[in-house]
């Protein structure tokens, strides 16, 4: 009987993914006729300059001078704004939208795929997004024993219903919706994840170093590695982000870094609604950003941000060195390398990546998929808990917080206290939520695991 439920339960999901295929089909393919709705534009279009030599950024719109054919008030813009999406030109299109705030490697990165067409650039990264999704997905399952490499066929119908799950949450719909890179470094996250369990620091090292190179939030991980004296994948990890920064003083030398720090001074649209990080929630209500606050206040919204981000490191500096600490002590104890090391890593990446986010400036929505592997940290986690049911069920809860398909808005669209508090707040609690449970379970599960060890 249980198994004829679990066949049916992976039939349905297996319909459901069908038809997810459908409709992120029809996403991908509208995206390709009329680019002006993704952000790949945005890439395709950095990478394009490289290639000729140029630097990959531009002005922010909101910058410019008068005269400028972005600056809202020019004949140019109006017209841009007046046209339908699918008949504008994409070179002004790309010139008026937000700098591409990626660091210079990925733009280098990029620039080989520029011989493709803009409709083939983005039907090649939606399926590149596909391909390291679902296999990270069930390089996860297996390594945390989800799945048994004996029984196939239950170790399918699991992945099957993960897989699915996933591409029902919205941040996944929102990595395609937006064209963005987060289910395609996912592949390397978890890899680096799985590296540091089995030992392979060299090879975690690199993952970790192509992470940073591409997103910058990955530099925490340094952090927590120092306190973990895991030596060998911090060197690989800083050697393989300078190879990075000189790949990206490829196209224009120095004036291309010079160019993409001066595009993330001039960011100032933090305050989205889309944005979980503890500085776009501090902003909507104190200003910093381009919307009406509640308190014109951007000087105390700094402190309050610093103030937040450093009791979010104080609180991640003492639980990772607790749990290196129990490490050390069970070492001497004679317990198995391999259970600390394990253990250990967990502990570090369920608090490392969501701390990273909130203490980031920019959490956009579909960054959250990421968060898939402390959150199955965590679930198993609770099994060495005697409040697992109470667990699993705020595990939901935070889900469930993100999971409300919801339009864009930028910081100056909405101006109302309630609606940051209860809508758009949910994305920066979700992420608080999830740390706090890092918090709570991690040294507590790394002790219970490590007492059960042979």
């Amino acid at each position: 009987m249980r198994s004829l439920t679990r066949a049916f339960v992976a039939l349905v999901f297996g319909v459901l993914l069908a038809l997810e295929a459908i409709l992120y089909a029809g996403l991908v393919n509208a995206h390709a006729q009329r680019p002006v709705g993704s952000d790949l534009l945005s890439f395709h279009g950095s990478a394009l300059q490289v290639r000729m030599g140029q630097t990959p950024y531009w002005p922010v719109p909101s910058k410019v001078p008068e005269g400028h054919p972005c600056h809202k008030h020019s004949q140019a813009q109006l017209d841009l704004i007046s046209t339908l999406p699918e008949q504008r030109d994409l070179k002004l299109e790309l010139l008026c939208r937000p700098a591409n705030l990626n660091p210079p490697f990925f733009s280098v990165l990029l620039a080989p795929l520029t011989v493709l067409d803009i409709a083939s650039f983005h039907r090649l990264w939606a399926w590149l997004s596909v391909i390291s999704s679902l296999i990270a997905v069930w390089l996860v399952l297996r390594e945390l024993g989800f799945v048994d490499r004996g029984a196939r066929r239950r170790a399918f119908e699991t992945w099957l219903i993960t897989s699915a799950a996933m591409y029902l949450w919205f941040p996944s719909w929102a990595n395609f919706l937006f064209g963005q890179v987060s289910f395609i470094l996912m592949l390397p996250l978890v890899l680096f994840w799985r590296a540091m369990r089995q030992g392979r620091d060299t090879q975690a090292g690199l993952y970790l170093g192509l992470l940073m190179g591409i997103k910058l939030f990955f530099g925490l991980f340094l952090v927590s590695l120092l306190l973990a004296r895991r030596w060998r994948v911090l060197a690989t990890a800083l050697a393989c982000l300078l190879l990075t920064v000189l790949i990206g003083l490829y196209p224009v030398g120095m004036q291309a870094y010079r160019d993409y720090m001066a595009g993330l001074g001039q960011m100032d649209w933090a305050a989205s609604n889309l944005n979980g990080s503890w500085q776009a929630y501090v902003s909507r209500f104190l200003g910093g950003s381009r919307n009406v606050p509640m308190w014109d206040a951007p000087t105390v919204a700094r402190w309050l941000t610093w103030g937040g981000q450093l009791v979010l490191g104080c609180a991640l500096l003492v639980t990772i060195g607790r749990a290196s600490l129990v490490r050390a002590a069970d070492g001497d104890a004679g317990l198995p390398c391999s259970a600390r090391r394990m253990t250990h890593t967990d502990v570090v990446f369920a608090l490392t990546m969501p701390a990273m986010l909130l203490m980031s400036p920019l959490a956009w929505v579909y960054y959250y998929s990421w968060l898939i592997l402390p959150a199955a940290l965590i679930w198993r986690w609770g099994n060495t808990h005697p409040r697992k049911v109470t667990i699993r069920l705020l595990l939901l809860l935070l889900w469930a917080m993100v999971a409300a398909p919801r339009a864009f808005l930028g910081a100056w669209q909405v101006n109302e206290p309630l609606t940051w508090l209860l809508d758009w707040g949910f994305y920066t609690y979700a992420l608080l939520g999830l740390f706090m449970l890092a918090v709570w379970l991690g040294p507590r599960a790394q002790n219970v695991v490590l007492a059960r060890a042979p």
